[in-house]
């Protein structure tokens, strides 16, 4: 719908602080969500490249001839940006940001790639019958200070709205300022334990209060990291 575009687009423009002497690079389909992508672009006046088709050694020279700014991207092309023996810096070095969307990025990879360029990933989730991300979250580059893990989506984009259920039962919604306790795994000398992290009372904000409650299933989970 109209409200839909609407939404997306101010959402895009919004996340990615896109400004007038940006030049955004987009390798999305236009049939598909690079259609919102470029009109965001072209929206905030900054130059627009549209790729037809993804080569990686295409997409280097065209970035660094270009000068891009603000490039797109997806788990599969960030993972073999990783790769390079040599990696990439000269042709990205004008790069402020890449987007990453179509698939989970994994936490190794997401981790790799932040330390070999430095570049912040702008991890968008949201559904394509909504416009990406006309609702759904982001995680932006001033989050990455407190989302060290590399596995956060984010905060909601604007026009969203986010609720806490039970995973056992969702029509149990979690109250405005109340307090609520999920447990997570902790493996610790090949040893599982469950902790507590406590949500406070203020929006945003989290309490983490570290307390062992008791040794579970030893060896059990090897995979399992913290």
């Amino acid at each position: 719908t109209h409200g839909n575009y609407f939404t997306a687009i101010h959402n895009e423009c919004d996340v990615l602080t896109m400004k007038q002497d940006d030049v955004y690079m987009g390798i999305y389909p236009m049939a598909h969500v690079g259609l919102s992508w470029a009109i965001a672009a072209l929206r905030a006046g900054a130059y627009y490249i549209m790729v037809e088709q993804f080569n990686l050694e295409e997409y280097l020279e065209l970035c660094q001839k270009e000068k891009v700014t603000v490039l797109t991207g997806m788990p599969p092309v960030i993972h073999s940006l990783t790769r390079l023996e040599n990696g990439a810096e000269e042709q990205l070095k004008t790069v402020r940001e890449i987007i990453s969307g179509g698939g989970p990025l994994h936490k190794k990879i997401w981790k790799q790639f932040h330390e070999k360029y430095g570049i912040p990933i702008i991890n968008a989730y949201g559904l394509s019958e909504t416009i990406v991300i006309g609702t759904g979250t982001v995680i932006r580059p001033e989050d990455y200070r407190t989302a060290d893990r590399f596995e956060s989506v984010g905060h909601p984009v604007c026009f969203s709205e986010v609720k806490i259920v039970d995973e056992h039962d969702y029509t149990k919604e979690l109250e405005k300022y109340e307090h609520y306790l999920i447990h997570r795994f902790l493996k610790y000398n090949n040893e599982l334990y469950i902790y507590e992290t406590l949500i406070g009372e203020k929006l945003n904000t989290k309490e983490k209060h570290l307390k062992y409650i008791k040794k579970i299933m030893k060896n059990y989970y090897e995979n399992m990291e913290y």
